[in-house]
């Protein structure tokens, strides 16, 4: 009795899927792609973004600082 090999199927049977027309995973999965954003929305650009967590996280770990030092003494 011989095993069979568990792996991914052959290069050939994934391109054949990849030519099935269908429905992207964003949409499957309903979350939301760029084809559902409009074009009007207005995005934050990279370093708001970021200025915005590190912000953030300073203000959260500074917090949570002060209370451990406030309740060590």
């Amino acid at each position: 009795m011989q095993a069979r090999k568990l792996s991914s199927p052959p290069v050939r049977v994934n391109a054949e899927r990849a030519r099935v027309p269908g429905a992207v995973p964003e949409v499957l999965l309903g979350l939301p792609g760029r084809a559902d954003m409009e074009a009007g929305e207005a995005r934050w650009p990279a370093w708001k973004v970021t200025v915005f967590v590190t912000v953030f996280c300073s203000v959260f770990w500074g917090g949570v600082a002060y209370a451990v030092t406030t309740i060590a003494g």
